[in-house]
């Protein structure tokens, strides 16, 4: 089997060896979490999971689809740990996954939850940059958030 090896070299030092790993176990692994991602969600029972899940999904390339990344929010809101769900849409963000209405409903209820109902407005600006149309529900999340 042929086998991966990556060295680093700094100037004036020796170099190390960073990763060897054979490229069939690479390539499987790299399939395989593509194609567990909605069995792996289903079974997130708590934060850590949830979050190794969320480390793994994003240093994949290509990027899983917006969808996985969708339903991993969602199981993060569904065990009420809304602060995480915000973080991971942030970092949603800052990885360039194209976002559609859908985890900007997730994260204007997490705000609401969160009595941050402004952050909630904000993203409904954010809606309006990206060209997201807002919909019923982006409103009733909304409307949720000031009455709470």
């Amino acid at each position: 089997m042929m086998s991966r090896t990556a060295f680093i070299k700094f100037r004036g030092t020796n170099s190390f060896l960073l990763h060897s790993l054979s490229s069939f176990q690479f390539s499987t692994h790299k399939a395989s979490l593509h194609s567990n991602v909605s069995f792996l969600i289903h079974k997130i029972t708590n934060l850590n999971d949830a979050l190794n899940l969320f480390d793994e999904m994003s240093h994949t390339r290509p990027l899983p689809s917006v969808v996985h990344f969708t339903q991993l929010l969602n199981a993060v809101t569904k065990i009420k740990h809304f602060t995480y769900a915000l973080d991971l849409f942030n970092q949603m963000c800052s990885l360039g996954v194209p976002l559609d209405k859908y985890p900007m409903i997730i994260a204007i209820k997490c705000c609401c939850q969160l009595y941050r109902t402004k952050d909630g407005f904000a993203l409904l600006g954010s809606c309006f940059r990206r060209a997201i149309a807002p919909d019923v529900y982006i409103f009733s999340a909304l409307l949720d958030g000031l009455i709470l």
